[in-house]
């Protein structure tokens, strides 16, 4: 029997608002598993992760990629897309097992305070960060970086499963599960890897957040030297794993750092 949508529940939830530097995005379909055939609106949303946030409509310009992944299926979403829509696309989805919901970013600039930016750089566990800029002498400089997205939602289709879940994007920055996260039980472990650039990225803080009941629950990990984390399914509902990666810009012209910011959802 097919999963109900866990989407709808946190949906309501979803206010136009936004912390001073928490701002991930993230790809929400209206349900995460339907029919062959079924029609799923995805959405875009920016803001705390599964908490608070405000639906952003599809901006062409600094969407560099927008494709739908499935078993033989590789669609350009950019070839129909409509400036300025929400949701950010309505599928029809006709291929069973795995879709995968792919959409990539191009970099934009952000500039915070210095005490602002270390405190960022704390909180998504990026201490080489701050080791460096105080290295260099910018601990009390601003912080001036650009950033990117590389954002999936995995929706199962119909009965039958595959290994879409798993699927190199050739995303910048790649969270790949290792198993099907929609056959998970609760108690299950939840594999997951890290690509940087196609290789695997060790030391990396990741976080998982699950909407369940009105409250967000999360759960942070590092990666091993193979870029390998685990998750433990502690409870169902909407998943979202996150997480953020930064090194020294080539060009210190616009920015001295580059930012990478990768999401995965996914429903149980």
């Amino acid at each position: 029997m097919l999963k109900k949508s866990v989407a709808m529940g946190w949906l309501a939830l979803v206010v136009a608002s936004t912390t001073t530097f928490g701002h991930d995005y993230w790809l929400a379909p209206n349900a995460t598993s339907t029919v062959i055939g079924g029609v799923i609106d995805v959405r875009l949303y920016r803001g705390e992760p599964l908490d608070v946030g405000d639906e952003r409509p599809l901006e062409v310009d600094p969407t560099e990629r927008f494709r739908l992944l499935a078993r033989g299926l590789d669609l350009d979403l950019l070839k129909s897309a409509e400036e300025g829509r929400t949701p950010v696309a309505r599928l029809t989805l006709t291929t069973p097992g795995g879709n995968l919901v792919v959409m990539e970013r191009r970099p934009q600039p952000n500039r915070l305070a210095a005490d602002k930016f270390t405190e960022y750089l704390k909180e998504e566990g990026l201490d080489a960060i701050i080791d460096q800029r105080k290295q260099l002498g910018e601990s009390e400089a601003d912080g001036r970086e650009l950033y990117g997205r590389c954002l999936k939602a995995l929706i199962q289709v119909g009965d039958r499963h595959d290994d879409a879940y798993g699927r190199v994007a050739g995303h910048v920055l790649e969270i790949l599960p290792e198993v099907d996260p929609t056959l998970r039980r609760l108690g299950e472990p939840l594999p997951v890897r890290v690509l940087f650039e196609g290789r695997p990225l060790a030391k990396a803080q990741i976080t998982s957040h699950v909407q369940d009941a009105g409250e967000v629950h999360n759960q942070t990990v590092t990666t091993d030297a193979e870029g390998r984390a685990t998750f433990r399914i502690d409870r169902k509902g909407l998943w979202l794993i996150r997480m953020v990666h930064m090194r020294r810009a080539p060009k210190l012209d616009a920015a001295d750092w580059e930012s990478f910011w990768a999401a995965y959802t996914f429903g149980l």
